[in-house]
């Protein structure tokens, strides 16, 4: 069967958090309390996620955008409840090409069949409006569950982390993890303040950090991708031009995607 469900398989990762896997792409979570339960991303849109969280929990949801790209939000127009950094919250309204949707479809190996009735020719933006506005700082009380939010630049400007800090998870999108970081859209991403972002968090020593995409990785992994980070910002990182234009740095653990001018910028800060 093709289903909802199949596409996303969600898994029990911690005691009342829920990962649930746009098919290899991309991770959003949920996470549950006694009176209500967070959504952190809302992935690709290509299934129906409102309709698996419903099949989890029956509690009032809020969605926490970790930052508005476009596979982390498209599912945001299924719930009404939406947080993101007030830095953000233009981008959900789009438009966002429907061309580069298709083409980045295409492109993406999914590690699972799309869902019966999904048409990759229909795929669209749907525009979202946020709730809430946060600036970081703020908590969401979950019952029995308190989230904390804390502003995490880099990836982008007004990227947030999402930290449990009685479990010591930390929910991280696109901040932190193995495999390609991307920093590829010229002006789009800082260097430094990445770097900084995972120093702050590698600091809180988190047991568990969940990151947008790939597995879980630890509060040693997140201190040496920082250490890592840095030497590219700094230029002390190689990195190699490849056939599109852009650059790519191959790190320890992971790599990253750089825009094409990345060479008359590196170093500067």
């Amino acid at each position: 069967m093709r289903g909802h469900w199949q596409w996303f398989s969600p898994q029990e990762v911690a005691p009342g958090v829920f990962r649930l896997d746009d098919a290899g792409y991309v991770n959003s979570y949920l996470v549950l309390g006694s009176r209500q339960a967070a959504l952190i991303d809302t992935g690709l849109g290509i299934a129906d996620m409102r309709r698996v969280v419903r099949e989890i929990t029956p509690l009032p949801v809020t969605v926490i955008n970790t930052h508005a790209h476009w596979d982390h939000v498209m599912g945001n127009h299924l719930f009404s409840r939406i947080m993101i950094a007030a830095a953000e919250g233009r981008w959900l309204a789009g438009p966002y090409p429907q061309d580069r949707l298709r083409r980045l479809l295409r492109n993406q190996r999914f590690t699972r069949p799309f869902p019966a009735g999904f048409s990759p020719r229909a795929y669209r933006f749907i525009s979202s409006r946020p709730s809430v506005l946060v600036a970081g700082g703020e908590t969401l009380d979950l019952g029995g569950r308190r989230l904390r939010i804390v502003p995490a630049p880099g990836h982008t400007a007004g990227s947030l982390i999402v930290s449990d800090d009685e479990a010591r998870i930390a929910w991280v999108g696109d901040a932190a993890g193995t495999g390609m970081l991307y920093a590829q859209s010229p002006g789009g991403s800082d260097l430094w303040a990445w770097a900084e972002t995972l120093d702050r968090l590698a600091a809180r020593e988190p047991v568990l950090v969940l990151p947008g995409h790939g597995p879980p990785v630890d509060a040693a992994f997140v201190r040496q991708q920082a250490v890592e980070m840095r030497g590219l910002a700094d230029g002390e990182r190689t990195a190699w031009r490849r056939p599109d234009g852009l650059w790519q740095a191959d790190l320890e653990g992971f790599a990253v995607l750089l825009p094409a001018d990345y060479q008359s910028t590196r170093g500067r800060h």
